[in-house]
């Protein structure tokens, strides 16, 4: 009789075991499938339905691989559309065991939203993080972008300039790396504009029969840098007086097949400028050297505050035998960034505002195909 009830007990034991075995390959089967049809749907970009299969997969697969893979994709479709819950599930992956090769995606991700909700300090905190240990992962050049824009938020446009050049030259890939170039431009023109950590600069003690005019002509600068730089309000100064001068020569280099302007310094990237060029290949390649410029300029007879005049607010002429030719503004943005114009180098009016108080008649400029 007692043999009879163990083996009874063990018929059921194994039962028992096989049901749990077949439920568990059923509940791993659906939740692979569902994980699948998820990651179709993410590739496809419809990432409500997809965080909806991920979240399923991952409910019934938590303690395994499929579990961990599945709350990634959740946490990155919540992050696609900017839910504040994605923060919560990074952080749940966060404490999974078996994360070291998503590790990076993840401080990353955390630190995003950090940056987001305004909380810098950490923010900073996981993006370094990110760069110290992982270096090499894709995440990092997107790191090092965003220290860079809090740097600068924070005032050390210095700091945040060389963050931003990391990125242009080690992580050209990077999603960011065309917005770090614009950002490593604007960190060089506000050290340029500062009297504070300027390394474009040196000391000058005005001298009997100093002007700024003569100041600009020996330094090779112009007179509104050295107002900017000073932050001088008019034209008059004092024997004495301890002003900041330019050390640096300017040059352009512009890139027909991008469209792009180079402004250097010293030969080296400075800033640069989205453009639009000749139609058609037109503008003339080579050497010149800017020989006026004019503020407000007319154009065929038609006043500057003119609808129909198309050199907007400034203009820098080209020596012969290209004199008709230039670098100006725009009435027409939108033609900005393609071949667009009769030959000349057409500027966002901003942009050019910004050239023309930095560089000087005499400017070399170079143009390539």
């Amino acid at each position: 009789m007692k043999a009879k009830y163990f083996l009874m007990l063990v018929l059921i034991g194994l039962l028992v075991t096989g049901v749990v075995i077949a439920y568990k390959s059923v509940s791993r089967k659906m939740a692979y499938g569902s994980f699948e049809k998820g990651r179709e749907m993410y590739s496809a970009g419809d990432y409500i339905a997809a965080s909806e299969k991920f979240q399923r997969a991952y409910s019934s697969q938590k303690e395994t691989n499929l579990g961990r893979d599945s709350l990634i994709y959740y946490a990155r479709c919540l992050t696609k559309l900017k839910k504040p819950e994605a923060f919560d599930a990074w952080r749940k992956v966060e404490q999974l065991g078996n994360i070291e090769d998503r590790k990076a995606e993840v401080l990353y991700n955390l630190g995003l939203f950090a940056f987001e909700s305004g909380d810098l300090k950490t923010s900073e905190k996981y993006f370094s993080e990110v760069l110290q240990k992982y270096g090499s992962d894709v995440f990092a050049g997107s790191s090092s972008y965003f220290i860079g824009l809090i740097e600068l938020e924070q005032g050390y446009p210095v700091s945040a300039k060389e963050r931003f050049l990391d990125v242009v030259r080690n992580y050209p890939n990077s999603d960011f790396a065309e917005s770090a170039q614009e950002k490593f431009g604007d960190a060089n023109i506000l050290i340029l504009f500062s009297e504070k950590d300027n390394p474009f600069v040196e000391n000058y003690i005005v001298e009997n029969g100093d002007s700024l005019s003569r100041m600009a002509s020996r330094y090779n600068t112009t007179v509104d840098l050295i107002k900017e730089i000073n932050k001088l309000d008019s034209g008059l100064i004092r024997v004495g007086q301890r002003l900041k001068v330019p050390k640096v020569t300017f040059s352009i280099s512009i890139d027909k097949s991008q469209n792009k302007l180079m402004l250097l310094a010293d030969g080296k990237m400075f800033k640069v400028y989205t453009v639009g060029t000749g139609v058609e290949n037109s503008t003339p390649t080579g050497k010149f050297s800017i020989i006026n410029k004019i503020e407000n300029p007319p154009w065929k007879g038609i006043p500057p505050e003119d609808p129909r005049n198309i050199l907007g607010s400034r203009w820098m002429g080209f020596n012969e035998p290209y004199k008709s030719y230039g670098i100006h503004g725009t009435t027409e943005p939108d033609t900005i960034g393609y071949q667009s114009s009769a030959g000349c180098v057409r500027m966002y009016n901003h942009d050019v505002e910004e050239i023309f108080k930095i560089i000087p008649v005499g400017t070399e400029v170079t143009i390539v195909d």
